[in-house]
């Protein structure tokens, strides 16, 4: 066998692999765009929030979820996004 020693760039290497944390956080995509959520889930979240001023992610959420609105502003079929209708 030829025992050379590690040239700089594969000692490099396996000095940072060694210093590499596995990722132990889960990135699978789960699609909401469906999902209803009931009534109870509604009460809860709406009792949760009770003294406090929405925020604007909350106000966006409401207007673009109001039907009243559908001609200026709405979701995007996939439902990830929202659209400003043109005039």
């Amino acid at each position: 066998m030829d025992e050379r020693p590690p040239d700089d760039e594969e000692e490099s290497y396996q000095s940072s692999s060694k210093k590499r944390k596995e990722s132990k956080v889960d990135h699978t995509y789960s699609d909401y765009s469906q999902h209803q959520i009931t009534a109870d889930a509604a009460e809860e979240e709406a009792s949760q929030g009770r003294g406090r001023q929405p925020t604007f992610p909350a106000k966006l959420h409401e207007i673009v979820s109001n039907p009243e609105y559908r001609h200026i502003i709405g979701w995007m079929p996939h439902g990830r996004s929202w659209i400003i209708v043109n005039k």
